[in-house]
């Protein structure tokens, strides 16, 4: 297959970028609802952040809440719901559905990496700068072995 073919298949960084947003509005809604029910408005009016601990138990609530939306369709489609406003799907370096597996750890690099103390951050911004590389692929994609096509 030809480099234009190829590139011309690949979905575009806008259309990345603005379903992953899709994906995290959705994700941000029930957090925001928690965590006005926890204390955390105290905490933003007192000056002070809530303890590590809690904000990593709120990280995993959120990837708890990305996998209750969308495994379904990234189990069948490769999608999540942005990725299906945008009509663009995860597959394999073949162009093939990529395995259960696959798919669940792609999204636990994507997410794992902002776990990791005092660089996590750091590397979860590299990962999605990543997407500037020819191949459009994100850290998460080239580890995983995936890539995100139009359909």
């Amino acid at each position: 297959m030809n480099e234009t073919k190829l590139h011309s298949k690949l979905a575009t960084r806008f259309s990345r970028f603005f379903a992953s947003l899709i994906d995290v509005i959705i994700i941000v809604i029930p957090i925001a609802i928690i965590m006005s029910f926890t204390g955390v408005p105290e905490h933003i009016a007192n000056g002070t952040q809530p303890s590590y601990v809690y904000l990593t138990i709120m990280g995993l609530v959120g990837v708890l809440f990305f996998y209750m939306f969308n495994i379904k369709l990234l189990f069948t489609n490769g999608q999540t719901i942005g990725k299906k406003n945008f009509r663009i799907k995860i597959v394999n370096l073949n162009d093939n559905m990529p395995t259960k597996i696959s798919l669940l750890n792609r999204y636990l690099v994507y997410f794992g990496l902002g776990f990791i103390p005092i660089i996590g951050n750091w590397l979860s911004i590299i990962n999605v700068l990543l997407i500037f590389t020819k191949n459009k692929q994100c850290g998460h994609d080239f580890i995983v072995k995936t890539k995100v096509i139009k359909c």
